[in-house]
């Protein structure tokens, strides 16, 4: 379990990482499709793209910053978890109702059979 102070921190080291990673897709579109090969532009970009790439390689095994995206899932999973339940209650509710109705049918039918029946 994290103290809020080593949450805040995590946050603040993933909301970083996320910035670096949205900087990075940037950057490599602009490599990609704005400069050249060997023009000055793209040699600072590659340099820019291979801190880029270091930085987001140190943030994502920073132990604050996984720490914070494990408890997002575990949270996640909780969430989802109890959604699940509530559907299965659901569905057996819905299950059970039908098998009410089922079984009103088939008395139904029986004693119309029953009727018809000389």
């Amino acid at each position: 379990m994290m103290t809020e102070q080593e949450e805040a921190v995590g946050r603040q080291r993933l909301k970083v990482l996320q910035n670096h990673q949205r900087r990075l897709i940037e950057l490599e579109t602009n490599m990609e499709f704005l400069f050249t090969e060997g023009e000055e532009r793209y040699t600072r970009a590659q340099a820019d793209h291979d801190t880029l790439v270091a930085i987001i390689a140190a943030l994502e095994l920073d132990a604050s910053v996984v720490a914070v995206q494990l408890s997002d899932a575990e949270k996640l999973v909780a969430g989802t978890n109890e959604r699940l339940a509530e559907a299965q209650s659901e569905l057996a509710i819905r299950q059970a109702t039908v098998d009410r109705a089922t079984a009103a049918v088939t008395e139904a039918q029986s004693a119309l059979d029953a009727l018809k029946t000389p």
